[in-house]
């Protein structure tokens, strides 16, 4: 098993916001039409404390924004609807992450092998995302439904590893978090979490829902709900690995295909 050693450490965020909302009922080419628009504004501050280069330090920042989302609804007639949504959002970094720590895997390893160091980054910055999605909802029988939509987002500050071959004495980290017979003067690999450039990606969803009331009793309790999800990205990875090589590859985490099936069983009491 994977053991790790690490540095203690203290970190506090403080998050505060106030947002308004305004929904709206009218026309437009003849057919009833809703929007909702909506604005957030939020100040966060934020403080960790830890050792860094073997020395005891505090870091301390404050971080504020304004982020916008509006929504809007066609119905275009009784089971047709048009939806369309643009919108901000922010992911803050996990606390581990952005707090002031090392942690040195203690892993049992082959002569030659080299460890593993994780070192934490508080100057990271919250994830931003700007999306955009629009789809057609088919509403038939009783409650049935087939929708198709597609998205696009914008990615700023994306959280990923990066990854450098350094010497142990280099980092300023105690000597006790090492394991027996290790030294300071060994080669480990040392990733830090960073912002990376910002990407792109796009995508689809198809999404069928129904009861399967059709079908000869009791099998007309059973209904069925499936998702199919399609989307693509890449982005820009810097100085890979430590070997000062910047290559455009897939976006970190996003699969291509990704899809739900659901068979479920309702009556009255089960």
């Amino acid at each position: 098993d994977d053991i790790v050693e690490s540095t203690n450490f203290d970190v506090k965020e403080d998050t505060y916001a106030l947002y308004g909302m305004y929904d709206s009922t009218g026309s437009w080419l003849g057919k009833p039409f809703y929007t909702q628009s909506g604005v957030r504004y939020f100040s966060t501050r934020f403080s960790t404390s830890g050792l860094q280069k073997g020395e005891p330090a505090t870091i301390s920042k404050t971080y504020d924004d304004v982020l916008f989302s509006m929504n809007a609804v066609l119905e275009l007639n009784d089971d047709w609807l048009w939806r369309a949504s643009v919108d901000e959002n922010i992911t803050r970094p996990s606390i581990h992450d952005v707090a002031i720590t090392a942690e040195v895997s203690q892993a049992s390893r082959n002569e030659g092998d080299i460890g593993r160091i994780f070192i934490g980054n508080p100057y990271l910055k919250p994830l931003k995302s700007v999306n955009a999605e629009t789809g057609i909802e088919w509403y038939f029988d009783e409650g049935g439904i087939l929708a198709i939509s597609g998205f696009f987002k914008k990615i700023d500050n994306f959280v990923v590893e990066e990854v450098k071959a350094m010497p142990y004495r280099a980092l300023g980290l105690p000597a006790s978090l090492l394991q027996e017979g290790d030294s300071e003067d060994d080669i480990f690999y040392v990733s830090t979490p960073q912002n990376a450039d910002s990407t792109k990606f796009k995508g689809f969803e198809l999404a069928y829902s129904r009861d399967l009331n059709f079908l000869p009793s009791p099998l007309d309790s059973l209904g069925v709900n499936a998702n199919f999800t399609y989307a693509e990205g890449k982005t820009l990875y810097r100085d890979v690995q430590g070997t000062g090589e910047n290559q455009v590859k897939t976006f970190a985490g996003l699969s291509r295909r990704s899809y739900n099936f659901t068979l479920y069983y309702d009556q009255q009491h089960w």
